[in-house]
């Protein structure tokens, strides 16, 4: 029998909704590029700041950012990521790699809010 994996995007959407019950107001840090606009009025706009975790947030009780770099199990972050995710810990972030809602359970405990 197969085994079928959840992709990068339902483990997102899976952390989303669980951040409210533990105090955190998060949303989803889009990057990359978009272009706008039609033919010669054609440009690409730059969305985000390259290799900026998957996940934002700020934690109520401390006013933290919370910056979550989501993975499918085994995959690892870019060498670009990795050098974010540390500048983000060094000014005081809570940085972290997700590979399901499991790991939000063992960094933040039991649900503070419902």
């Amino acid at each position: 029998m197969k085994q079928v994996h959840e992709s990068e995007h339902q483990i997102q959407t899976a952390i989303l909704s669980m951040l409210p019950y533990y105090g955190i107001f998060a949303w989803r840090n889009n990057s990359g590029m978009i272009a706008v606009g039609e033919g010669r009025y054609r440009r690409m706009i730059k969305l985000g700041v390259a290799g900026m975790p998957d996940i934002l947030g700020i934690q109520k009780e401390s006013g933290r950012l919370v910056a979550i770099e989501v993975k499918r199990p085994k995959m690892k972050p870019t060498a670009l990521q990795q050098q974010m995710m540390n500048t983000l810990e060094e000014y005081g972030a809570i940085v972290f790699i997700a590979t399901s809602i499991n790991d939000i359970t063992k960094m933040f405990g039991k649900k503070k809010y419902e």
